[in-house]
């Protein structure tokens, strides 16, 4: 996806466009919220856009939306060392609790997220990251604290 960086900051500029620019239902194309995700992580996250992402980072992306829309139930991730694979999914996660407008719990299938691991403390670190993600200024100014 190309994104022209002028449009992008004109349309930061304005919360409310912000807001309808990257805001998502779980009904939403999962192609579309794809998109917005992208939008997401190079407006608020520029750091993680140092490298450009691999099809095989896409699919991957792809497949975690599928798994918190509800059309599919798991996905298992494996991939080589450094591909990404932990950062992707806190980036997701933040853009999910940022952006999901289906927070309704009588529309929404789903009141929480699990995320399995063997080791306790990576799954307390895997917390950490993601609050830390979401305590972001930026973030705060656009969609509140969280």
């Amino acid at each position: 996806m190309i994104v022209d960086k002028k449009k992008l900051e004109e349309v930061l500029q304005d919360k409310t466009k912000t807001l309808r620019l990257l805001c998502f239902s779980r009904d939403t194309d999962t192609l579309v919220i794809y998109d917005k995700y992208l939008l997401f992580k190079k407006s608020f996250y520029p750091e993680f856009f140092k490298n450009k992402d691999t099809e095989e980072h896409r699919e991957a992306v792809v497949y975690h939306i599928m798994v918190y829309q509800g059309l599919i139930k798991t996905f298992t991730n494996l991939a080589y060392r450094n591909f990404g694979k932990t950062t992707d999914l806190k980036n997701l996660v933040v853009f999910f609790i940022a952006c999901d407008i289906s927070k309704n719990p009588q529309k929404s299938k789903r009141k929480f997220m699990k995320f399995l691991s063997d080791d306790k403390e990576s799954a307390k670190q895997f917390v950490m990251d993601c609050y830390n993600l979401l305590s972001n200024r930026k973030i705060n100014q656009y969609f509140g604290v969280f």
